[in-house]
């Protein structure tokens, strides 16, 4: 070692010394902001509430060198009843988004999805893709808050959405309270090449509150999702999607979480009555 070197024993030490933990946020932020500007000007806005798959995210990532299932399914029992260009009518229909999620490291997930939906005249159909990596702000910095990024490209099938390529920015922050959870993802959409070009950046926040009945076994929830529309001029509020979901969440063992609850619409724009149900297996 020559003329007081420093030489890092871990690639922790060699962060440490090339971006101290004071920079690091300031870091995040720079590259946020790298990503999503160049959307905000260059794309157009997404298609209404994800009926795929409804759930408002928490902080945690699978864990590293873990894999996880989810099987997301999804029936409409009262929605729109009438096409809406390309998109088929959403009452009575069924659908399961097949979510496969690695956990590569303690502070980034890379997940994906296979989307697959079920019409009211029996027939069955492969509905689109999905891709969505994800990056936590590691234990170390001793935020207040959980807080983490989803970033999803989607490829849907225009019988289920209307624009071709879809691009949604997940800010997730949470923060538990003794047996309360406190969940916000206010989330940004966009489309591309689609019939809603030049829209620019929809908003779509969700929020969540959980109740833990029994501790690490049984947690109630209330989650809230919306779909208001671009952000330089929001939909009125009969347009709008705002829908109410009630949920039980159930431990059956580490490996094995059922999560179930009735969405119900708000407004005429929302599908007034679905079920959803969520099966997470962790291998």
């Amino acid at each position: 070692m020559l003329y007081g070197e420093i030489r890092p024993r871990s690639l922790a030490d060699l962060a440490n010394i090339f971006c101290p933990p004071q920079l690091r946020m300031r870091a995040l932020s720079v590259a946020c902001l790298a990503i999503i500007l160049p959307a905000v000007l260059f794309s157009s806005h997404a298609a209404a509430q994800d009926s795929f798959e409804v759930q408002v995210y928490e902080s945690d990532l699978v864990p590293s060198g873990h894999f996880e299932l989810d099987v997301h399914t999804l029936f409409v029992g009262r929605g729109n009843t009438t096409w809406d260009g390309t998109v088929a009518p959403s009452n009575q229909q069924f659908h399961v988004a097949l979510e496969f999620t690695r956990g590569v490291t303690d502070a980034f997930e890379l997940g994906s999805y296979l989307l697959l939906a079920r019409l009211p005249d029996g027939s069955s159909h492969y509905a689109g893709f999905r891709l969505r990596p994800r990056l936590r702000a590691p234990e170390d910095w001793h935020l207040p808050v959980g807080v983490s990024l989803s970033v999803e490209v989607g490829f849907p099938q225009l019988v289920y959405e209307p624009n071709h390529v879809s691009l949604e920015f997940r800010p997730i922050i949470d923060k538990r309270i003794g047996r309360w959870i406190f969940d916000i993802n206010p989330v940004v959409t966009f489309a591309f090449n689609g019939p809603d070009a030049g829209q620019g950046m929809a908003l779509e926040p969700e929020a969540k509150i959980g109740y833990d009945i029994i501790v690490d076994r049984l947690m109630c929830e209330m989650e809230y999702f919306t779909a208001l529309g671009p952000a330089h001029k929001l939909f009125p509020l009969a347009e709008q999607v705002h829908l109410l979901y009630p949920k039980l969440e159930y431990t059956i063992t580490p490996a094995f979480v059922v999560n179930a609850g009735v969405g119900f619409g708000l407004t005429g724009a929302s599908d007034r009555l679905t079920w959803a149900a969520r099966f997470t297996f962790n291998l």
